[in-house]
């Protein structure tokens, strides 16, 4: 090994292992560079240089210490191989930037809390999409909700969550919508003469149909999804002599089975309007039908039209 010492002509100490070649080189200002090839640009302390990193440092729990003379910064492996980075202290920052120059945050931890696209958190996770468009994790009395935010953190933003065809909508009151359910309603185009007995009929026109699940040609309405279905209808009566016993409306799966109508309404003979309804819930794998029936003890005058103020069957997705 040859070791060159600072003179007044030469201005660095080399140390080099070789006469020829210098290794490691302090320069009068006391700065050390590393030169050369091979191991040269390698360095290993508590153990011998990698052959394919630059720096190797092998210790028992031990940590690498950065010191700016007034704050601490630890880069940590412990025992169980777990790797931590500590901003030393109470309250401080660990930032991940990306970009040049000075960067620009990407992730932020000051204290506790967690912020994405900010670098001062206001709750345990932050994620700041634009001004006054924040979504946050906030303890709301003694549970923790999921909250659309402003900058400041204290009133409703309108807010989205959309994950394929799940649309949930917050407005500025905390009022939360799902748009994309699956709903309709639909009735008959017209009046008309509902035989006696049972059958089950078509009713051709809709006010509304989310999802277009309900068919207006066969009268089906198809369950997009698996869940618990929301189904009503209301049968309206013309006016007129003619006693019915009993007459109701009622939904059929799959066109067999039970159908649920729900109850029976009666008509006297004199000249008076009847109306008969059903309400049920019913459990619907994907691509079940639901079919709509009507029983009369006579054939009998049925109102339609109206958009659905008579005559009409609705659904709904509920869960």
């Amino acid at each position: 090994m040859a070791i060159t010492k600072v003179t007044r002509n030469l201005l660095n100490t080399g140390i080099d292992d070789q006469s020829n070649a210098t290794a490691i080189t302090i320069d009068s200002s006391e700065n050390v560079t590393f030169t050369g090839t091979g191991q040269a640009t390698r360095l290993g302390l508590g153990v011998a240089p990698h052959a394919t990193a630059a720096l190797n440092i092998t210790t028992t729990n031990q940590h690498m210490r950065l010191n700016n003379g007034a704050e601490l910064g630890i880069i940590e492996l412990d025992s169980d191989g777990h790797i931590n980075i500590w901003a030393h202290g109470d309250n401080e920052t660990i930032n991940l930037k990306t970009g040049s120059g000075s960067g620009a945050n990407v992730l932020s931890v000051v204290g506790n809390n967690v912020g994405i696209g900010t670098s001062n958190p206001l709750t345990t996770f932050q994620v700041k999409v634009a001004t006054n468009k924040n979504l946050m994790v906030q303890d709301a009395l003694s549970s923790t909700a999921l909250k659309f935010l402003n900058d400041g953190g204290t009133a409703y933003t309108t807010g989205t969550i959309n994950a394929d065809s799940l649309i949930i909508n917050a407005d500025s009151g905390g009022n939360i919508t799902a748009p994309n359910q699956p709903s309709f309603l639909c009735y008959p185009t017209a009046n008309f003469t509902a035989s006696a007995g049972s059958g089950v009929y078509t009713f051709s026109s809709e006010s509304f149909d989310k999802g277009g699940n309900y068919n207006t040609t066969n009268g089906r309405f198809t369950a997009p999804v698996s869940g618990r279905y929301l189904f009503t209808a209301v049968l309206a009566m013309f006016s007129s002599t003619t006693a019915l016993t009993y007459f109701g409306i009622g939904f059929r799966v799959n066109g067999s089975g039970d159908i649920y109508y729900g109850g029976w309404g009666h008509k006297p003979s004199d000249s008076t309007f009847a109306r008969n309804s059903s309400t049920v819930i019913l459990e619907l794998l994907a691509n079940d039908y639901v079919e709509i029936y009507i029983e009369t003890a006579a054939s009998h005058g049925v109102y339609g039209a109206g958009n659905g103020s008579n005559t009409r069957w609705s659904g709904q997705l509920l869960s």
